[in-house]
């Protein structure tokens, strides 16, 4: 019997979405939930994939319950895999942000390639051209600065940039997207790819417009009210 088995099937089941939803390919990617403290007793805890695991191959067992210091606790059961490489990002994101319980990396193929016109973006960011990026990503989705796999320079990046938005973009990495709930930062994950997708098409056609400044304002504002329900 294992402990936090209802976190741990959430976490496979997004991870296998993500697998055949080809966000990922192989190890790479992860996700992750938060494990509210039922007592005062009680540390928060974390479900997350394991590190250097194809998500082919992941069951159950596999998802690894670790603490807020990124390790794996073992009176919680399971197999004895380390957390993600990128715990720290994950954890990071979490103490900065209340209304975050669910968050997922992706190697994403239209944001990542957003990233490689970073010097044709003004503020180094996806600007807003869809009202649904406004409304559900809280607006143009910021590049954070580029850092090796695992390093606690991306981590600080990420952390850095993602502010209160629903996502942000990895220069030449990918992107990770945050919500309420893991449901809701697998549609992050999706709306993201739409209008990373839109933009780029938009570009190649020659015309990016953005939303024109009240559209968007009106739009965050609904992003604001909305985001921890």
């Amino acid at each position: 019997m294992i402990s936090y088995e209802e976190e741990r099937k959430k976490v496979l089941e997004i991870a296998q979405k993500i697998l055949h939803s080809g966000e990922v390919i192989g190890t790479s990617g992860n996700v992750s939930i938060r494990i509210k403290p039922k007592t005062e007793d009680e540390e928060e805890l974390y479900a997350i994939t394991p590190s250097n695991m194809d998500y082919d191959e992941l069951d159950l067992e596999d998802i690894v319950i670790m603490n807020a210091k990124g390790k794996r606790v073992r009176a919680a059961g399971g197999k004895r895999n380390s957390p993600s490489v990128e715990r720290k990002l994950h954890i990071g994101i979490y103490e900065l942000r209340s209304d975050v319980n669910g968050i997922i990396h992706t190697h994403s193929l239209y944001p990542v390639t957003v990233s490689t016109l970073i010097d044709e973006l003004p503020n180094e960011e996806l600007p807003a051209i869809l009202e649904e990026q406004a409304i559900y990503l809280g607006g143009p989705i910021k590049i954070a600065k580029f850092a090796s796999t695992g390093s606690p320079e991306l981590a600080q990046s990420v952390h850095e940039a993602i502010g209160d938005m629903g996502a942000v973009i990895l220069r030449r990495h990918g992107a990770v997207c945050v919500g309420k709930n893991l449901d809701k930062a697998f549609r992050n994950v999706q709306l993201l790819n739409k209008a990373s997708r839109a933009f780029l098409l938009a570009k190649s056609a020659g015309n990016v417009t953005p939303l024109d400044p009240e559209a968007l304002k009106n739009c965050q504002r609904l992003y604001t009210a909305t985001r921890q329900i």
